[in-house]
């Protein structure tokens, strides 16, 4: 089996208000043809060996995967080539893609927790790259057009914004030469990188500071409410990765966390608890959310900044800290357990910058902190005059009652 991964400079940090979705529709339309091939004799022609030919999208990186048999390689990535290389987005496909997009952002605004973490990047992320979705939105999708696409495409499907990442039971000097045969002369387009330029000095100028709490709040016809409650963080490049990664994993990874044990088990405050620190450049969010009943909603406001505190005054448990490590490690093997997964991560350092090497010592970088370094990054960004909270919460009678029709007088 063989795996190949491109993986694109694209996704919603690269986009505005206006055009928010463009790189989702241009990632989803490679595969509905181009100007050798329809879409059925592009899906037809991938099938019958077998092989999986997608596309994805994330804020920092498009990405179009091929998983082939290594007999079949070659004649599937002329498929996959041609695609990345002549697309002509006919029109009929693009208004499917864009009634298909519109349709799941508006089923994603229904999802609490969808719709909370939504709300979260666009408070904490205020005029900053990382505060549109990557999916875009259902305002700006149906603006965008079949030559905004294509002219999307010529800007970034250029050498200088592509890695191309082989897993598989192939040479090296195969797969070289194959990239080679069918990339290779592809050509820099003028100007195409200045976007990027743009985009890449805001995310390093980093997140403006806020000296008070950023709160949003909005309601839904639901009977649960959903709490994100988390604070700004420097990102992956940061000497504080691997401690930000070992503290998020004690907060709230799993059953043993003190999220979960502490405010779901003990003290019955949530039926959906977590923590997560994201990757991404420059600037990231270490984030704690909640699922509860609108009656407890304060009390599980109250204990996530209890739980929050004590990492600041405490040092974690010699117990804690051995159990984190070795989720961390488990993660890591779960994590790449197959060649996709392997040319995954290999495309998303390359993408964010920081190096196929990067995987090779990940494990290195998050293990080292020490139970003092966690404490530290605690009492670093855990600064509870700067947080950011974003709530989805039913809608009251009152408020029900405001939007209903009036009743007709018989």
């Amino acid at each position: 089996m063989v795996v190949l991964k491109l993986a694109v400079k694209a996704g919603s940090v690269y986009e505005t208000e206006k055009n928010n979705g463009i790189s989702c529709l241009l990632f989803e339309l490679l595969r509905k043809g181009n100007a050798k091939m329809k879409a059925d004799e592009i899906s037809k022609t991938i099938e019958q060996t077998g092989a999986i030919f997608k596309t994805d999208v994330s804020k920092n990186l498009g990405t179009v995967t091929l998983v082939s048999t290594t007999k079949s390689f070659e004649k599937n990535f002329d498929v996959v080539a041609e695609c990345v290389i002549s697309s002509n987005f006919p029109q009929a496909e693009v208004e499917k893609e864009k009634q298909f997009l519109v349709g799941a952002l508006k089923a994603e605004n229904d999802k609490m927790d969808a719709a909370c973490a939504k709300l979260f990047y666009k408070t904490m992320f205020a005029g900053h790259p990382y505060a549109l979705h990557h999916y875009g939105s259902v305002e700006s999708v149906p603006r965008i057009t079949k030559n905004d696409i294509a002219k999307w495409h010529k800007t970034v499907f250029v050498p200088e914004n592509m890695t191309v990442v082989v897993v598989g039971n192939v040479e090296y000097d195969f797969a070289k030469q194959a990239v080679e045969k069918r990339f290779g002369a592809m050509k820099p387009a003028p100007g195409a990188m200045k976007v990027f330029e743009e985009v890449n000095k805001k995310i390093a100028e980093g997140v403006k500071p806020f000296e008070a709490p950023r709160e949003a709040k909005e309601f839904k016809d639901k009977s649960q409410a959903f709490i994100y409650y988390g604070f700004v963080t420097e990102g992956v490049e940061s000497k504080d990765y691997g401690a930000l990664k070992m503290l998020s994993t004690v907060l709230g990874s799993g059953m043993s966390s003190r999220l979960f044990h502490n405010l779901r088990d003990k003290e019955s405050l949530a039926y959906q608890v977590t923590a997560y620190y994201q990757t991404l450049r420059g600037n990231s969010a270490l984030i704690a959310l909640i699922g509860t009943q609108p009656q407890k909603y304060e009390q599980a406001v109250i204990g996530l900044k209890r739980e929050i505190e004590v990492f600041k005054n405490e040092l974690i448990s010699e117990e804690e800290y051995a159990r984190a490590k070795n989720k961390l490690v488990g993660n890591y093997a779960l994590q790449r357990n197959t060649m996709e997964d392997q040319a995954e991560f290999l495309g998303l350092w390359e993408g964010l910058g920081l190096g196929a090497k990067f995987e090779d010592e990940y494990l290195q970088n998050v293990l080292a902190p020490t139970r003092e370094d966690i404490q530290n990054v605690a009492k670093k960004y855990f600064d509870q005059n700067k947080f950011v909270l974003s709530v989805i919460y039913p809608e009251s009678k009152e408020k029900k009652a405001e939007g209903a029709p009036a009743k007709k007088n018989k």
